[in-house]
């Protein structure tokens, strides 16, 4: 393999990452300011833990179990 050649797949590696890092970051700051995972985060669970005849178990873990625990005291 010749210099050349090593210095092609070097500079292609370093433009990939940098490419990369910017789109994460961009990604990052879009739902921050957003809040989009935390809402989406928060409605999956609630659509798992919900029965078609009541809402006991989303009661159960949202109000009553240990997420309301943990945000209540501050960890």
């Amino acid at each position: 393999m010749n210099i050349l050649t090593s210095l092609n797949v070097l500079i292609g590696l370093i433009v990939y990452l940098t490419l990369a890092l910017a789109c994460t970051a961009i990604n990052e700051w879009i739902d921050a300011t957003l809040h989009v995972r935390a809402s989406q985060l928060r409605n999956s669970i609630a659509q798992m833990l919900s029965t078609t005849d009541n809402e006991s178990l989303w009661n159960d873990f949202y109000v009553k179990g240990w997420y309301a625990i943990r945000v209540s005291s501050g960890s």
